[in-house]
């Protein structure tokens, strides 16, 4: 399964980055000085992170616009997801 990087590849300013997985689950979020530290900033540097990753399934990390997913299917997704997630809690 494949994370995917959201906050744009090519974004030289600071901001919130987000990692989401393709089924629509928010993974991470986090506030880089730059889209060159955000892969870092979500996994790379955090073995914590990684385990949680490894036990979802996910084997590819890649950025929105080389996802080959819209932002507006990402987005669905996403609500799909958190419904999904709602109706399973006690």
């Amino acid at each position: 399964m494949k994370a995917i990087i959201i906050g744009g590849k090519n974004n030289y300013k600071d901001g919130v980055f987000d990692l989401i997985a393709e089924d629509g689950e928010h993974l991470a979020s986090h506030y880089c000085s730059g889209a060159s530290y955000a892969e870092g900033d979500l996994y790379k540097n955090r073995p914590e992170r990684k385990k949680k990753f490894d036990k979802k399934g996910i084997t590819e990390f890649v950025w929105l616009e080389d996802s080959g997913i819209t932002n507006e299917e990402l987005l669905k997704r996403n609500k799909e997801w958190y419904k999904k997630s709602q109706k399973n809690e006690p």
